[in-house]
């Protein structure tokens, strides 16, 4: 962080494709996940994630039931088909939460003013014409 402090975040995941795409560039190319149920983040770290520039998302797992002891190998089986089911079936490929933080790279904020201001311009001309 700016003030030399260090931070642990839950996960830290870094992406070279996105849909849609443009988060690769908005986030460059990576984002924090931050687990819920173990601990809320603080306003603290909110704030320091921002000054850093990095996208937070919080989300429960509380609603996954992962166990960690079983009766048998049939039980923790069973979990396993349960949880692959989720992350494959409908909503496969997608997990919900909070976005805590959505930063702006200076590289997707000049893209988008440049963009933005084309537009006008275009406009303008079109006008004129």
């Amino acid at each position: 962080m700016e003030d030399g402090s260090r931070r642990i975040v839950d996960l830290l995941v870094s992406f070279t494709k996105a849909d849609p795409a443009i988060y690769v560039e908005k986030w460059e190319g990576q984002f924090a996940i931050e687990i819920k149920d173990t601990h809320l983040v603080d306003s603290k770290k909110i704030s320091q994630m921002k000054q850093k520039g990095l996208a937070c998302l919080e989300f429960t797992v509380s609603k996954w039931n992962v166990k960690d002891n079983f009766n048998n190998a049939e039980d923790e089986e069973k979990q396993i088909v349960e949880i692959t089911e989720n992350l494959d079936g409908k909503n496969g490929g997608y997990i919900w939460g909070e976005l805590l933080v959505d930063p702006i790279s200076r590289k997707y904020f000049g893209t988008k003013f440049y963009e933005d201001e084309k537009r006008e311009k275009e406009r303008v001309i079109a006008e004129l014409n």
